[in-house]
């Protein structure tokens, strides 16, 4: 993957240690399903705005 790549995890998991690699491994936020269509809209936009 592409070192600057910006990723958001949505996944129906949501083990606390899952989250946590991930965010480890250089996802910039975790969503769990369902997902609420204002919550991701507001997370894309803050990872979006954010180098």
């Amino acid at each position: 993957l592409d070192p600057k790549a910006k990723i958001l995890i949505i996944s129906a998991m949501s083990q606390q240690a899952l989250v946590v690699e991930a965010i480890r491994l250089g996802a910039k936020d975790f969503l769990n399903k369902p997902v609420n269509p204002d919550r991701l809209k507001d997370t894309v936009r803050k990872i979006l705005a954010n180098p």
